[in-house]
């Protein structure tokens, strides 16, 4: 099974943010919601953070919303979190925009879009990760160096 790894580099109000490689190949930018955006105190709350660093399987799933995509599993008091399409991932409660409850978006690039920080050119970002992976499943390490 092929291990690929996510390395965030940026949480604020706006979004968390990284790189997703394939050893020391870059893949694509990534978006997730903000790290304790809703109560400081708990890691993990749903629809409000995002997932824990860590080890997660990844396996295609069928979304009703998003249609064939990667599931993210196991993790902890988690379900339903997707690599999927999307620009925003910020803190709606601070009246950011997002476009995520807890999943990972793909982007070509990070950059701003209507004055937030967003994710750029999803579509394609994910149509190529998925080409990629060829719709076999992955082991996604997450690791934060917010340095």
């Amino acid at each position: 099974m092929k291990t690929l790894k996510l390395i965030r580099t940026k949480t604020s109000s706006q979004g968390t943010f990284g790189t997703l490689y394939d050893d020391t190949v870059s893949l694509c930018a990534t978006g997730e919601l903000p790290k304790y955006a809703g109560n400081p105190d708990v890691e993990n709350e749903q629809r409000t953070d995002c997932i824990p660093a860590g080890t997660y399987e990844c396996k295609i799933v069928d979304s009703p919303k998003f249609g064939h995509v990667y599931g993210v599993t196991n993790v902890p008091g988690r379900s339903a979190i997707l690599i999927h399409s999307g620009n925003f991932c910020g803190d709606t409660a601070k009246g950011f925009k997002s476009h995520v409850l807890g999943c990972i978006i793909l982007g070509e690039i990070t950059g701003t879009l209507e004055g937030q920080q967003a994710v750029l050119s999803s579509k394609r970002a994910l149509a190529t990760f998925m080409e990629r992976m060829a719709n076999e499943p992955f082991k996604l390490i997450i690791e934060e160096n917010y340095g």
